[in-house]
C-alpha cells in the first residue's frame, strides 16, 4: 500500500494535488532547518499570545454576551409611603412603561423581597420585549428608551437591570463588606458608594443595602418628678396610649363574623397627633397638670434591621454597567474592567480595622469557574499524558502530541483579536478544554505513522521518513479538520439554519448562547492544524540532529573501539 511503501500517489484532485505540492516544497525546508523552524514557531505563539492578544484584548465576560430579552424594574423613592402612596408611585411608571415601543409584558407589584429590602425601595417588578422578529432594534436598546421614559419622575428612582445571558444575579457587580463592627461597615460602604458614583465612570443603578433611617418619637418620663407630684406612671402610660391605638376594652362578635372585633378607646382623630401630647393633662397632688410637666418626646433612630453575613456585619453594594456610556473604543464597558479599576482603588484605601471588602456574584462566580475549568484542563492533559507514553514509550513524543493543546489556546485568543470579542470564561473555557481532546489527534496520527515506517524502512533516513509520512497523513487531516470546521462555521457565524420551517436566521439568541464556543473552536482548530503540520515534522527531526552535532563535535554516542582508533 501506500502507507507502507511511502510513496506518493496522485489523488486526481487538482486542488489537493497541488496544495499537497506545495506542503511538499516546505517541508523539505521544515525539515532541513528545524531549529529555526520551531524557534519561529514559538515566537509566533509568544507574539500572538502574549504580546498582541495581551495589549489588544477586549477583556472578559462571565457567560455568552446575548442580547437582552427581558429586565428587573426597581422603584425606589424616599419616605414613609403607605401602601396606597407605593402604588400610586407604581402606577405612574407603569403607565409610562407601557408607552414604550416593543413592551410586551409587564409585571409591577409594590414592596422589596426580604433579602433584597433597601430603605428606599417600595415597588419593583419585570419586563419583556417582542421576540426580535417584530422589532427592527435590539434588546438594550428598548431597555435604553424605558430607562429614559422613567428618568425625569420627581422624587423616584427606577432602575432596570436587563438580564444577562446565564445565571441571573441581583447585579452584575455586587461588593460586599464585612466588618466586626457595625458603624464601621457602615461608614465604608457609604465611602465606597460615594466614590463609585462621583468618581466611576460606566456605572448606573449603585444602591447599597444602607437601610435608611426612621425617625420613632421615644417617651421619656421624668419619673422622679412624677413622684413628687403624685403621678402614676400607670396612668401616663393610659393617656399616652389614648394618643395611638388607643387600649383594649373589651370584645365583640357580630351575628355574621365568625372572628371577634377589639373594642378600643382613644382620642379622636384631630387630638391624636404628636403636638397633641403637650395638651393632655393628669390628676396630681395639686389637680390637673400639664402632662408636658415631667414627659418629653425626644426623636431617635428606628433601625429596621441588622444584618450579618459568616459571623459578621455585613453590607453590600450593587452595580450595574451603563449601556448608554461607551470607552475609548467605542464599546460598552465590561463587568471585568470595572472590577479591576475598583479592586485596584479598594487595594490603595485604609479603611477602619477589621474591615475586609469581597467581590460577590458575578465575579465570585466567574473566579470559581475559571478554577474549575482549570483543574480539569489539567488533568485532563495528566490522564493524555498517561495513556500517550504508554503508547508511544516516549516522553519526548508525548509531550510533542500535548503541544497540539497550547497551539489550539493561540488559536483560540488569536480568534478573539480578529473577532473583536471577550473572553467568555464559560464559552471560551469550555472550548478550550474540548480542543485539548481534537488538536491532538493530528499529531497522534503523525507521530504513529512516523513510528510504524522508522520500523518497516531502517535503512530510510529519519528526514525521508518524516517528509514521506507528513505527505501521507496529510490529506486525512486536512479532512478531519475541514469538515469539523464547516460543521460549526454556521453556527461560528452566527447563522441559525431551520431546516423544517425553511428559514435562515442571522444573530437569533439561540445562536449568541454558543457562537462564542464554536468560533473558538473553530479558530483553535484551524490554527493549531496548521502549526502542527510545520512544528511537528521539524520537532521529530530535532533529536536525530542534535545527536548528530554531538558525535560531531564532542565523539559523544560512539563506541570505545571508535573512539580509540580516531585517536590513534
Amino acid at each position: 500500500s501506500t502507507l507502507v511503501s511511502g510513496e506518493s500517489e496522485q489523488t486526481g484532485e487538482i486542488l489537493f494535488d497541488k496544495l499537497s505540492a506545495f506542503y511538499s516544497k516546505a517541508l523539505n525546508k521544515f525539515v532541513k532547518n528545524p531549529g529555526e523552524t520551531m524557534i519561529a514557531v514559538l515566537m509566533l505563539l509568544w507574539f500572538v499570545g502574549y504580546a498582541m492578544y495581551g495589549n489588544f484584548n477586549k477583556g472578559t465576560l462571565y457567560f455568552a454576551d446575548v442580547d437582552p430579552v427581558a429586565a428587573e424594574i426597581n422603584i425606589r423613592a424616599r419616605g414613609n409611603f403607605s401602601s396606597q402612596e407605593a402604588k400610586d408611585i407604581m402606577e405612574i411608571v407603569e403607565e409610562r412603561l407601557l408607552k414604550v415601543e416593543h413592551v410586551e409584558n409587564l409585571y409591577m407589584t409594590t414592596g422589596s423581597q426580604w433579602f433584597n429590602s433597601g430603605g428606599d425601595t417600595m415597588a419593583r417588578g419585570y419586563m419583556e420585549v417582542v421576540d426580535t422578529e417584530f422589532r427592527d432594534i435590539s434588546g438594550n436598546e428598548v431597555f435604553i428608551k424605558a430607562q429614559e421614559a422613567t428618568s425625569d419622575i420627581p422624587g423616584v428612582i427606577v432602575e432596570l437591570t436587563a438580564e444577562e445571558g446565564g445565571p441571573s444575579f441581583g447585579s452584575p457587580i455586587e461588593l460586599g463588606i464585612f466588618g466586626d463592627n457595625e458603624e464601621s461597615v457602615a461608614r465604608t460602604t457609604e465611602i465606597i458608594e460615594e466614590y463609585m458614583i462621583n468618581e466611576v465612570v460606566g456605572l448606573t443603578n449603585i444602591r447599597s443595602t444602607l437601610p435608611y433611617s426612621l425617625i420613632e418619637w421615644k417617651v421619656e418620663v421624668d419619673k422622679q418628678k412624677a413622684a413628687q407630684l403624685g403621678v402614676s406612671i400607670r396612668d401616663i402610660g393610659a393617656l399616652v396610649q389614648m394618643l395611638t391605638n388607643g387600649f383594649k376594652v373589651g370584645e365583640y362578635r357580630p351575628d355574621d363574623s365568625k372572628d371577634e372585633i377589639e373594642i378600643r378607646a382613644r382620642f379622636d382623630t384631630k387630638n391624636r397627633s404628636l403636638s397633641g401630647i403637650e395638651n393632655l393633662k393628669v390628676n396630681s397632688l395639686n389637680g390637673l397638670i400639664p402632662i408636658s410637666t415631667f414627659v418629653e418626646l425626644v426623636p431617635v433612630e428606628n433601625r429596621q434591621s441588622v444584618v450579618r453575613r459568616d459571623g459578621k456585619f455585613f453590607h453590600e453594594i450593587g452595580v450595574a454597567i451603563d449601556k448608554t456610556q461607551l470607552d475609548s473604543s467605542g464599546q460598552v464597558y465590561l463587568v471585568s474592567d470595572k472590577v479591576k479599576e475598583m479592586g485596584d482603588w479598594l487595594s490603595e484605601q485604609t479603611f477602619d480595622s477589621g474591615i475586609t471588602t469581597k467581590f460577590r456574584g458575578m465575579q465570585e462566580e466567574t473566579e470559581e469557574v475559571t478554577e474549575f475549568l482549570s483543574i480539569a484542563a489539567i488533568t485532563a492533559l495528566a490522564l493524555m499524558m498517561i495513556l500517550l507514553v504508554t503508547q508511544f514509550n516516549s516522553f519526548y513524543q508525548s509531550i510533542l502530541v500535548l503541544s497540539a493543546v497550547f497551539m489550539s489556546i493561540v488559536g483560540v485568543l488569536a480568534g478573539l483579536l480578529i473577532t473583536g470579542k471577550p473572553f467568555s470564561t464559560t464559552m471560551t473555557g469550555i472550548s478550550i478544554v474540548a480542543l485539548s481532546g481534537i488538536v491532538v489527534n493530528n499529531n497522534i496520527v503523525l507521530i504513529d505513522t512516523f513510528n510504524r515506517l522508522t520500523g518497516e524502512f531502517p535503512n530510510l533516513s529519519r528526514e525521508d521518513v518524516i517528509i514521506r509520512t507528513c505527505k501521507q497523513r496529510l490529506r486525512p487531516i486536512l479532512l478531519t479538520t475541514a469538515t469539523t470546521i464547516f460543521g460549526l462555521l454556521p453556527l461560528a457565524l452566527g447563522i441559525s439554519i431551520d431546516v423544517l420551517g425553511r428559514e435562515i436566521v442571522v444573530g437569533s439568541r439561540v445562536v449568541g448562547w454558543w457562537q462564542n464556543l464554536a468560533s473558538s473552536i473553530v479558530f483553535g482548530l484551524a490554527f493549531s492544524t496548521i502549526l502542527t503540520l510545520i512544528f511537528t515534522p521539524a520537532a521529530l527531526t530535532l533529536p536525530s540532529r542534535i545527536k548528530l552535532w554531538l558525535k560531531n563535535r564532542f565523539d559523544f554516542l560512539e563506541p570505545p573501539s571508535e573512539v580509540v582508533n580516531k585517536k590513534s
